[in-house]
This record gives C-alpha cells, structure tokens and sequence, in this order.
C-alpha cells in the first residue's frame, strides 16, 4: 500500500512540475507577442509552433485553475490567424487546431477516464 501511495504522489509531483513549466513558457509567449515592438514573423511562427506543441501535449496548463488559460491562448491565435503574412496565418491555425483538440480530450478536462 505504500508503494502506491508513493507512487501516486511522484506522479502527482512530475504532473504539477509539468503544469509549472508549461504556464512559464505560455507566460513567454504572450510576452513576447504582446512586445511594445511588433515581432518578426519568423518570432510569431516560432510562438505559434510552441503553443501547438503546448496543446499537442495536452495542454494541462490550460485548464489548470479556470478556462482562462484557454481563452488566452484561443485569443493569441484567432490575433494571429488575423496576421498580413500567411505563414503566420497558417502556423497560428495549426496551434489553434491543436488546442481545439486538447479542448476536447477527456483527460484534462474531466480528469482521468
């Protein structure tokens, strides 16, 4: 019984550090979007290919106190789906897609099935 108990909390531990992380490089990302100086588009490509990894990976951080996570990360990509370049456009649809998905993945949203 122990040993499950232990094993229970490393797991819980390894989650919460991967929440963490995933908050901090979400964190990145809107300040760099968000810079008094506009970013390049290779910056907004590169920010929209983490956010599509973020979500691609479940996107834990989303829903970790509210759905606010989610709504800000939607708004960062609906912002740059409205991008002059259409490699922004696209990369920014991609991320959007894949946080769409982790939106949808039981998991997170209604705990382990």
């Amino acid at each position: 019984m122990h040993e499950r108990s232990t094993l229970a909390f490393h797991q819980f531990s390894c989650l919460r550090l991967l929440l963490l992380t995933s908050q901090d490089v979400f964190r990145a990302v809107e300040r760099l979007l968000s810079a008094r100086e506009p970013p390049s588009a290779d910056v907004k490509c590169s920010c929209a290919n983490v956010l599509r990894a973020l979500g691609a990976c479940g996107g834990a951080f989303l829903w970790a106190n509210s759905l606010a996570g989610f709504e800000a990360a939607k708004a960062l990509c609906l912002a740059g789906i409205g991008d002059a370049d259409a490699a922004v456009r696209a990369a920014f649809a991609q991320a959007l897609a894949a946080i769409a998905v982790a939106s949808s993945s039981g998991v997170w949203v209604h705990g382990p099935i």
